[in-house]
């Protein structure tokens, strides 16, 4: 398998051009609308998990792609 910390050889899986690195994002799931959250208070959010990913562009075709960060 190969590491993320060697990103020079990662290509576009549509057009196979080198990725682009953009740096890391915060993306967040779950969660609950304003009104769950006024009736329910923290309950609403027990569900909501942020996740922190590389993103990477393709400068070709515009395709991103989103990497985990490695495990243990």
């Amino acid at each position: 398998m190969k590491k993320m910390s060697d990103t020079s050889e990662l290509k576009c899986l549509r057009c196979q051009s080198g990725l682009v690195a953009l740096g890391q994002e915060s993306l967040v799931t779950g969660g609950s609308s304003a009104g769950a959250k006024f009736f329910f208070g923290q309950l609403a959010e027990m569900q909501e998990r942020n996740w922190v990913v590389s993103a990477y562009r393709c400068p070709s075709c515009h395709h991103v792609e989103l990497f985990l960060p490695e495990g243990p």
